[in-house]
C-alpha cells in the first residue's frame, strides 16, 4: 500500500468510508436484538463493514497484520504498536491493541468463510476504540495534504 499523505483522489472515496465507520456508532442501540430481527441485521451488517473498513483504512496507511493461526488470538505485538504510533503519534497502547483485534477479526471473519467465528471475537468496545483511531489517522492525514476534513465530521 502506499504512504505519505491522502491525495485528491483518495479523498473522494473517503466520504462512503467514513459513513460505514460511523454507521456502527449510530445502530449501537441495536447492540441487543435478535439476530434475525431487522434491527439485529442492520446492527451485524454495520459491525462487519466497519470491521472491513478498519481493515482498508489501515492498510492505506501501512498498518497490517497476518494471520497464520485462527486457533487463538495472539497478544498485540511491540512492533505493531510502534508501527501505529509512527503512522498517529496519539495513539494510546489500549488503542493500538483493539486495532490489533480489529484487524484480525477482520482477517479471520469478515474476510474469510472457514473461520466460521460469526461473533468475531472482537466486542464493542474494542471495534469503537479502533474505529475511533482510525478516524484519527484518517484526519490527520487529511490535513497533512492540505485537504479538506469536512467529510469527518
Amino acid at each position: 500500500m502506499k504512504n505519505g499523505p491522502l491525495t485528491s483522489d483518495e479523498v473522494r472515496h473517503l466520504d462512503h468510508r467514513w459513513c460505514v465507520l460511523q454507521s456502527f456508532a449510530d445502530v449501537g442501540v441495536y447492540k441487543n436484538a435478535v439476530g434475525h430481527s431487522k434491527e439485529g441485521r442492520i446492527y451485524r451488517g454495520c459491525k462487519d463493514g466497519a470491521i472491513a473498513t478498519c481493515r482498508a483504512l489501515s492498510a492505506r496507511f501501512s498498518i497490517k497484520i497476518r494471520t497464520d493461526d485462527w486457533s487463538t488470538l495472539k497478544p498485540c505485538t511491540p512492533e505493531f504498536k510502534s508501527k501505529v504510533k509512527a503512522v498517529y503519534s496519539g495513539s494510546t497502547d489500549a488503542q493500538c491493541e483493539a486495532l490489533w483485534k480489529v484487524l484480525v477479526a477482520a482477517n479471520r471473519c469478515v474476510c474469510h468463510l472457514e473461520d466460521k467465528l460469526v461473533d468475531h471475537e472482537v466486542d464493542d468496545a474494542a471495534l469503537n476504540s479502533a474505529v475511533q483511531l482510525v478516524q484519527a489517522m484518517v484526519r490527520q492525514n487529511l490535513r497533512a495534504a492540505g485537504l479538506s476534513s469536512s467529510i469527518c465530521i
